[in-house]
């Protein structure tokens, strides 16, 4: 996969096609970069083998937060020759396995017999927000849910867990991200993007290109603490930076067309 700062004119579709074309994706996590985790969630959305990597040479970073990436099965490996040789060995091993509905998303891994990729439905909203900002958008919520309902449209607020028969905070996002076809995304962190953001700014994009009509997927970070540069492929005209409630209230009503019939 490309490495560093990504940035440039349709770049996210460069990206998109190549991962589109292969048919392995090795995931280096050596160091936690959100542009990989956007690429992860493409490969998943794409339903490629996704086999993650790691050196064991370098400070491990520390994957509690997101345990989605944990459940991968995470190769640890050396930079010696013999070691190569037999990291290279389990990579043809796990890429000639047939892939599960699991490591392809369609069903959930923590939570058995629960469908999770769902057919993208009209006039649904997707919400999604790190909960360092919790206090801000719950602030909001009353009216969005109003206005959702004047004009007709179902909101899906990923931390809320709209998918009652899961608990999974990764679960409900990929659950939400492939049902709505209008995304939210609020990617604002502290050190960097939000990971989960991240990656359902890349499984989201690679639905989208997979269906018709395209999902719109906005961006959005906190001014001040944004990192725009860290996700340099995202489309401009697709991000926005909020600093009150109020920019986040005006930018959810202008993509919520329409009244209710």
């Amino acid at each position: 996969m490309p490495d560093g700062i990504a940035a440039g004119v349709g770049l996210i579709k460069q990206l998109y096609d190549q991962i589109k074309g292969t048919d392995v994706v090795l995931l280096d996590l050596t160091s936690l970069r959100p542009n990989v985790i956007l690429e992860m969630g493409m490969a998943l959305a794409l339903e490629k083998r996704l086999i993650p990597i790691r050196s064991s040479t370098s400070p491990t970073v520390d994957l509690t937060a997101y345990p989605f990436l944990l459940e991968m099965g995470i190769l640890d490996f050396l930079p010696t020759a013999d070691d190569i040789r037999r990291l290279r060995g389990e990579v043809l091993r796990r890429a000639h396995k047939p892939l599960s509905k699991t490591e392809t998303l369609h069903e959930s891994a923590s939570a058995s017999g629960v469908r999770l990729r769902q057919d993208q439905k009209p006039k649904t909203l997707g919400l999604y927000y790190p909960a360092s900002r919790q206090t801000v958008w719950e602030s909001l919520l009353p009216r969005i849910l109003e206005i959702a309902r004047a004009r007709g449209h179902e909101i899906l607020i990923v931390g809320s867990r709209p998918n009652k028969r899961t608990r999974s905070l990764f679960d409900n996002l990929v659950w939400a991200t492939s049902k709505a076809d209008r995304l939210i995304i609020d990617s604002t962190g502290s050190e960097g993007p939000d990971m989960y953001a991240a990656f359902a700014l890349g499984f989201g994009f690679a639905l989208s290109q997979r269906r018709s009509p395209a999902k719109q997927i906005i961006r959005i970070e906190e001014a001040g603490t944004t990192h725009r540069i860290a996700l340099g492929m995202w489309p401009q005209e697709s991000y926005h930076e909020w600093r009150r409630g109020e920019d986040i209230w005006n930018l959810i009503s202008s993509i919520l067309p329409g009244t209710k019939a």
